[in-house]
């Protein structure tokens, strides 16, 4: 993990939200920061997009005493995901074997062939 200072921390709320000037680029909402040795999350980025505050909700610290302290973050450096192919049997289907959709009906229902009934076509004809 990484480590970088994005803000100082300018004020604590009475619902104990913590209330930083950033520098630079503000982190991402979600991310964990650390504000001397207290933990917690970015809830909301507010003020003019030139000079940007962070809000920050730290998990069980009160927020005593943090007034001009550095908040870091932690950044997750990207894994390098591994390139997949397309497997053994590639995409042209060579399979000895291949599936069959089902014909548009349900799994474990019969096709019923022939043994419907003609519909009724209307109009003024006599029923019997």
């Amino acid at each position: 993990m990484k480590a970088r200072v994005v803000g100082v921390v300018e004020a604590v709320t009475p619902m104990k939200l913590v209330v930083a000037k950033a520098r630079g680029e503000p982190p991402r909402i979600g991310a964990r920061v650390t504000i001397r040795g207290a933990r917690g999350r970015v809830v909301d980025v507010i003020g003019p997009v030139d000079s940007p505050y962070l809000v920050i909700r730290l998990d069980d610290s009160d927020g005593d005493d943090i007034v001009g302290a550095e908040v870091i973050v932690e950044e997750r450096v990207p894994r390098r995901r591994k390139a997949r192919g397309r497997g053994r049997h590639g995409r042209s289907g060579s399979r000895a074997v291949r599936r069959r959709g089902t014909g548009g009906r349900r799994r474990g229902k019969p096709r019923v062939r022939g043994s419907r009934q003609p519909r009724h076509r209307g109009g003024t004809g006599s029923r019997g």
